[in-house]
């Protein structure tokens, strides 16, 4: 008994200190009466320079979005004005971070960028680092992971020139969370806990509270995978952001730490029984709500309706709860993230009613809205399909013409106001000029014969208005109606472009899913690259790898075309690989033997049930290994398709035969055989021709290929290189020389750096 009164005090005098702290906090922030303070000053100043200083302090010291947004802008119009450009690189810098902070991630980019350009102008390598990383940020939350990564590598590498801790703890705190993001748990806490460690020895208070938020994140899994003890685990770091975040003022932190608890005190109550954890949730509930008070910041406060909904299914209100739900649901304007809360709050009503078939509809249904939210707040249309597909411009010609009929009944609503003012005016001139006639009738005969034949005109007049006005009311009843027909055809365009991105999403994943994964890879040729780039989401180039004994086989090939019709192909020549290697005798085996064999089967697959004579050349370009492991010899035999060997630089080109895997009257010889013997540091390269295929700019108005000229100069320059750092080189070198040209074909090469 007496210990359980010793614990309700302690517990009553630790909520007792944190409240304390939450008033303290709310007295630093700065008042309504600093503030106004501050805006009415910087419009006294006596310069612009002056102006600027307040403005930068009233961006860094408000804690409203909206409010830094809108006067970063005004700092942003000033600085140009004044053409101080150190100003109008930070004051963009700001507008972008807002912008992502919002979620608007196409608008975040754009002002990145512009900064970016101002920094690296004034030669400002901090400042263009943040901004570099910015976007390296964006570039994440729109699931483009590797233009990302190198992204923030770039920016690390100046952050660590100059030593500066705090932004190379950022750096690492930015790659932990996108891994977490992208469920990979594992490497987010490598990143983590370096921040962590740098964090804790420079005592960054602010900084060591984020790192504590971000590693909950990477152990706080969903509540039907995990148990009280796996819950407890993140729970403790995110409590510990909570402190840290009070100290520091850090009040976004603050609120998303204090939400994640709620959350988890709910279920820690929904599975325990324990209301105790309830009481714990409402205390966590307080500090987020009145956290999201002060900061003023709208957005926010949609939390709280996910939190009282889950708080009302706790105390046995469900069928109110759902109620909630399902009005937030219906909110158009809901983000990624609050899909995320609400789907949570699904959860938790699912397993605390044991409906364990509505999780499993939940999960399945959470995977739809992820492609949904996807392709509606990233403006995804068919980019996957093509740059401009044939849905899109018959859309674009549908919207021109509707553009066109509101423009012309737009024009005729105008005539037909016109006309009848027009009418109104000749009714009343009528009037008048009948008036007149009948006082002057008496008096000359002749006028009353001129007014008599112009009333007669008039009255002609009349009726071709009348008969006018008929026709412009009818040609505007037709335009209404064609412009609601265009609008239904729009709809029904719009339906199946979406059920296509969906398909084709489905396709992708199906087409890797039979492709070996690069750590199985790496188990059985050690260490390498795979560089595997499609220019849509599905593709016809693909590798192939199989180990039978001491010999193991690795190809490359090139299907015929890309996008869907390659990739079926790629499905058809994995199949038959694994078929033919099922079959072989090791002992005798030889890489021109397989290709031989693939002709055949290719040949008769794509034959079957055709009546007419004639070749048919879809098929496949290929470069195939066979590496036996003890001997260390190697044979080759290529369609089209070559291997480079380089040591230290000196390359060495094993040719391919000049005939494809197809079926091709012309070409019936046998495939040739190479063999060679490995050599130490020897390193093996097998491509595809998207990468020699790409199209730059080789000199101002002159586009070239990128030709196998450079790619042999480009692999000599980086082959000792360790192989991830090969890979990321290939691709920014590609990058650049592309540069604003589309990509033109797929694009695959693997090195095998480790024989």
């Amino acid at each position: 008994m007496r210990e359980n009164i010793k614990n309700s005090i302690l517990l009553f005098v630790f909520w007792l200190i944190m409240l304390s702290t939450i008033q303290i906090q709310a007295q630093t922030h700065l008042s309504d009466d600093e503030f106004d303070s501050l805006r009415k000053l910087q419009l006294k100043m006596p310069d612009d320079t002056s102006r600027l200083e307040i403005l930068e302090k009233i961006c860094r010291k408000s804690s409203n979005l909206d409010t830094i947004e809108k006067y970063a802008l005004i700092q942003l119009n000033l600085a140009k004005y004044v053409n101080n450009k150190s100003y109008i690189g930070s004051s963009t810098d700001l507008v972008g971070w807002c912008k992502l902070q919002k979620y608007k991630y196409f608008e975040a980019a754009k002002y990145y960028r512009l900064s970016m350009e101002i920094f690296k102008s004034i030669g400002d390598k901090k400042n263009y680092a943040n901004s570099m990383a910015g976007l390296g940020e964006v570039m994440f939350k729109t699931r483009n992971f590797e233009k990302g990564l190198l992204l923030e590598l770039e920016a690390l590498k100046i952050y660590e020139s100059q030593n500066d801790t705090t932004m190379i703890t950022s750096i690492y705190r930015r790659l932990g969370r996108s891994c977490i993001e992208h469920k990979l748990n594992k490497d987010a806490k490598e990143y983590l806990y370096k921040a962590l460690e740098i964090d804790l020895k420079t005592n960054n208070l602010r900084n060591i509270g984020r790192d504590y938020y971000f590693l909950g994140q990477s152990y706080n899994d969903k509540i039907h995978n995990r148990t009280i003890e796996q819950i407890k685990i993140p729970n403790e770091y995110f409590k510990k952001t909570v402190i840290c975040s009070m100290e520091t003022e850090d009040n976004m932190y603050l609120i998303f730490a204090s939400f994640v608890l709620t959350l988890q005190y709910n279920e820690l109550a929904a599975k325990t029984n324990n209301w105790k954890y309830q009481d714990t949730a409402n205390y966590y509930t307080k500090i987020c709500k009145q956290t999201i008070e002060d900061i003023g910041f709208e957005e926010y406060k949609i939390h709280l309706a996910v939190l009282r909904a889950e708080q009302m299914i706790l105390s046995g209100f469900s069928s109110e709860a759902l109620k909630i739900l399902k009005e937030y649901e219906k909110n158009p304007k809901l983000i990624g993230t609050q899909f995320q809360m609400l789907y949570r709050a699904y959860e938790l009503y699912y397993f605390y009613n044991k409906d364990y078939k509505g999780i499993l509809e939940l999960i399945d249904k959470e995977e739809h809205i992820k492609r949904y939210l996807y392709i509606r707040e990233l403006g995804v249309k068919l980019e996957i399909m093509s740059s401009l597909t044939d849905y899109e411009i018959y859309l674009t010609q549908l919207e021109k013409q509707e553009k066109n009929r509101n423009l012309i009944l737009s024009e005729k609503m105008k005539q037909h106001k016109l006309l009848k003012e027009i009418f109104t005016c000749i009714g009343g001139l009528i009037g008048v000029v009948i008036i007149a006639m009948l006082i002057s009738v008496n008096h000359n005969n002749k006028h009353n014969k001129i007014l008599t034949a112009q009333s007669a005109k008039i009255i002609e007049t009349n009726k071709e208005l009348s008969t006018l006005n008929a026709e412009v009311k009818k040609q505007a009843e037709e335009l209404i109606a064609q412009t609601k027909q265009i609008k239904k055809q729009r709809n029904k365009l719009a339906s199946i472009n979406f059920r296509i991105v969906l398909n084709m999403d489905l396709a992708e994943k199906m087409q890797r899913s039979i492709s070996i994964p690069t750590d199985k890879l790496k188990k059985m040729f050690g260490n390498l690259f795979v560089m595997w780039r499609p220019l849509d989401a599905v593709s016809g180039d693909f590798y192939w790898a199989s180990q039978i004994g001491d010999l193991k086989m690795i190809a490359v090939a090139d299907c015929t075309g890309h996008g869907v019709p390659g990739a079926c192909l790629s499905v058809l020549g994995i199949a038959m690989l694994n078929s033919i290697i099922a079959r072989v005798n090791p002992e005798t085996i030889t890489a021109a033997e397989i290709l031989n064999t693939l002709r055949t089967r290719i040949s008769e697959s794509l034959t079957r049930g055709e009546t007419e004579d004639g070749d048919m050349h879809d098929g496949m370009d290929i470069a195939l290994c066979i590496i036996n492991r003890k001997t260390r010899r190697v044979s080759y035999s290529g369609a089209y398709r070559p291997v480079w060997v380089l040591n230290h630089g000196e390359i060495t080109e094993w040719k391919p035969d000049r005939m494809p895997i197809a079926v091709d009257t012309d070409h019936n010889d046998d495939f040739t055989n190479h063999e060679f013997q490995i050599k130490p540091d020897d390193r093996i390269y097998l491509f595809t021709d998207g990468l020699t295929d790409q199209f730059g700019m080789k000199s101002p108005g002159k586009l070239s290929k990128f030709m196998g000229k450079r790619l042999r100069m480009l692999l000599q320059e980086i082959c000792d290189d360790e192989a991830e750092t090969q890979k990321i080189k290939i691709e920014k070198t590609m990058e650049s020389w592309a540069d604003k040209q589309q990509q033109t074909d797929d694009m695959l090469i693997i090195g095998l750096l480790d024989l």
